[in-house]
C-alpha cells in the first residue's frame, strides 16, 4: 500500500525573509576587516658572550705592575634572557687557600674572573662545577687538561674593577680592599658533590663573579677544570604602545603616525601591519614614528604591536585612518 504525503507551500514572503537573514548575518559576522595573523618578530640579539677581559690588562713601564684592574676572564653581556656556558682551568685553592692563606681568602689570578653587564634587572643563576678533560693553556705538554676534582664556590660582587693595579689575594666573603669599584654581594660553596648552584636577584648594571676551588689543608691538588652555567632572567617590564587617539583622517595617500613606547627601555621593534604585510622599525629611544603609504580611499586599518627584548609581544593598538 503506497501512502501519499502531502506538500506544505511555503509563502514566498517566508521563503524571501529567512534569506534575508541568513545574509544578515553572514554580514554581521564577517562585518569588519580581519586583524592580521600574530606578529612573528626576527631574531633578537638577547646579549653577547666572549672570552677575555671587557678592558684588557697591561703592564705598567715604570712600576712593572699589571694595569687595568682585574684581568676578567669572560665577559657577559645580557639585554634580555641569556644562557651561557663557561668553562675553564682554576687553581684547587683559588677561592679558598686554607693551607697557604685563610678559609676566607682566595688568590686572583688562579681564579676566573666573570664580567657580568645586565640591561635590566634580572635573576641569574649560577652552577659551577668540577668538569673533566678541560684543556689547561699553562700545561706543560701539548694537550694537557686540567684535574676533575674541584671544590667549586663562587663569589658575586657588584661593580666592575677595570683600573689601577690587583693584588695577589682577595677576600670571598666580604668586599675586597684593592678593589674599590666592588662591594660585595654574595657567596655560594659547594656542599660536597662537586657542583654548586644560587639565583640571585641582581640589579641592571655591572657585575662580578669570581669562579674557583676550595682547598684543603696538607695537599695542593693543582690546577681543575671547570664548566659554569649562567641562566639570566630578565625582570624588566614589558614595552607596550601608546598613541594619542586611534582615529584619524587624511586626505592623502600617505600618513606619518607617532607614538611612545610604555617601558621604553625594554622596547627592541615596532611592529607596523597594514595590508597583510607587517614592518619592523628598531626602536630608538621613547618615542616611535611609522610613515604609512598607499592608503586607500576610506577607511585603512593599521595595526601596531611593541617587541621586547626579551621576546615579549606586546597587545596590538588597532589604529583607524579615515582617507577622505
Amino acid at each position: 500500500m503506497i501512502t501519499q504525503h502531502s506538500r506544505k507551500i511555503i509563502p514566498i514572503r517566508l521563503f524571501t525573509g529567512a534569506i534575508c537573514l541568513v545574509a544578515a548575518a553572514v554580514a554581521w559576522s564577517h562585518s569588519g576587516p580581519h586583524a592580521p595573523k600574530p606578529v612573528q618578530p626576527p631574531a633578537i640579539t638577547p646579549g653577547s658572550v666572549a672570552k677575555g677581559d671587557p678592558v684588557p690588562n697591561g703592564i705598567d713601564s715604570g712600576s712593572g705592575e699589571t694595569t687595568g684592574g682585574i684581568a676578567y676572564a669572560w665577559t657577559v653581556s645580557a639585554v634580555g634572557n641569556l644562557n651561557a656556558a663557561l668553562n675553564g682551568i682554576v687553581g684547587a685553592s683559588s677561592w679558598s687557600d686554607p693551607e697557604s692563606l685563610s678559609a676566607d681568602e682566595g688568590r686572583t689570578r688562579s681564579s676566573s674572573w666573570v664580567a657580568l653587564r645586565l640591561r635590566f634587572p634580572s635573576l641569574v643563576t649560577i652552577r659551577l662545577s668540577r668538569a673533566a678533560n678541560i684543556p689547561d693553556p699553562l700545561g706543560i705538554l701539548p694537550g694537557d687538561t686540567g684535574g676533575g676534582d674541584l671544590r667549586p664556590a663562587f663569589t658575586v660582587y657588584s661593580g666592575w674593577q677595570e683600573s689601577g693595579s690587583d693584588s695577589t689575594t682577595y677576600p670571598n666573603k666580604s668586599s675586597i680592599p684593592w678593589a674599590g669599584s666592588l662591594s660585595y654581594h654574595s657567596h655560594a660553596i659547594d656542599d660536597g658533590s662537586g657542583t654548586v648552584e644560587a639565583s640571585i636577584e641582581l640589579p641592571a648594571g655591572d657585575h662580578s663573579i669570581a669562579l674557583g676551588g676550595i682547598g684543603t689543608v696538607g695537599f695542593d691538588e693543582g690546577r681543575q677544570g671547570y664548566g659554569a652555567d649562567l641562566s639570566i632572567l630578565s625582570r624588566a617590564l614589558p614595552a607596550s604602545i601608546l598613541t594619542k587617539g586611534s582615529r584619524f583622517k587624511t586626505s592623502k595617500k600617505a600618513f606619518r603616525l607617532t607614538g611612545r613606547f610604555g617601558n621604553a627601555g625594554s622596547a627592541a621593534f615596532v611592529a607596523i601591519q597594514q595590508d597583510k604585510k607587517t614592518t619592523f622599525l628598531p626602536a630608538n629611544g621613547g618615542a616611535w614614528s611609522a610613515d604609512l603609504k598607499g592608503l586607500k580611499p576610506g577607511l585603512n586599518h593599521i595595526y601596531i604591536t611593541a617587541v621586547s627584548h626579551d621576546g615579549k609581544i606586546s597587545s596590538r593598538r588597532k589604529i583607524t585612518i579615515t582617507r577622505t
